[in-house]
């Protein structure tokens, strides 16, 4: 059981559309257990849309909504999973 987080996409002018195109190729191709997958999308306006994997938290939240509960070696270990992700 995967859970999903859909995305919509406000700006579909054709540049913004080229932009999130050439992201989506770029992540389509990863594959790591620390990346969130992308499962689909639909370029297609007005029903522009993308959808990933859902994590129970998101590291920005994380790291900013109380920062002096994180202890140094927490901190050490996200850094490095992220970036061997």
């Amino acid at each position: 059981y995967t859970l999903t987080l859909t995305l919509t996409l406000d700006d579909t002018s054709s540049a913004q559309l080229a932009a999130v195109e050439s992201e989506l190729r770029v992540h389509a191709d990863l594959q790591h257990e620390g990346v969130v997958r992308l499962l689909g999308a639909s370029l297609a306006p007005p029903g522009c849309c993308i959808v990933m994997e859902r994590c129970e938290r998101a590291l920005f939240e994380r790291l900013h909504e109380d920062p002096s509960q994180l202890e140094r070696r927490q901190a050490v270990t996200m850094a490095l999973d992220v970036a061997l992700a």
